[in-house]
């Protein structure tokens, strides 16, 4: 069963406090919606943070649902215009580039491959925890492991 540690004030024995670690004692689907949660938090993150290069620089850029739609839509017109034609990109909040095809389409590329990879990542953590028939094996469920870069 996962521990959890409890922090004892200071007594005549102990001046400084003490830590006693004991067993977790909520219901088992308590610490796994517990689990579950982290990993939504998890979840969050990643889609919130796809790394991408362009122009010599690195970016952290959030995804979103029109995020893929604007630039499909972008990248359609850059490919319609004459070769060389760039559009002013916001890149990540507040950060604006001169956007190429070429960017745009690596960035879609990478789109297409990081965020399947959030969910797959997602259904298979879940399903770990979905899985445990005990705290201990809970516990063993890492939900920072698997995601994306």
């Amino acid at each position: 069963m996962p521990a959890t540690e409890v922090y004892h004030q200071p007594d005549a024995d102990h001046p400084d406090g003490w830590v006693e670690t004991v067993p977790d004692p909520r219901p088992l689907d308590l610490q796994k919606a517990d689990k579950l949660a982290a990993i939504q938090y998890r979840k969050g993150l990643a889609l919130a943070g796809m790394p991408f290069s362009f122009g010599g620089a690195d970016y952290v850029i959030t995804i979103g649902p029109q995020d893929e739609v604007d630039a499909e839509k972008t990248l359609a017109q850059l490919q319609a215009a004459p070769a060389g034609t760039t559009v002013r990109w916001e890149i990540v909040d507040n950060v604006f580039v001169d956007m190429t095809a070429a960017g745009l389409t690596a960035m879609i590329s990478k789109g297409e491959t990081y965020v399947p990879a959030i969910f797959a990542n997602v259904d298979v953590l879940v399903g770990q925890v979905n899985a445990a028939a005990d705290a201990t094996a809970l516990d063993a469920i890492d939900e920072t492991s698997g995601w994306p870069v």
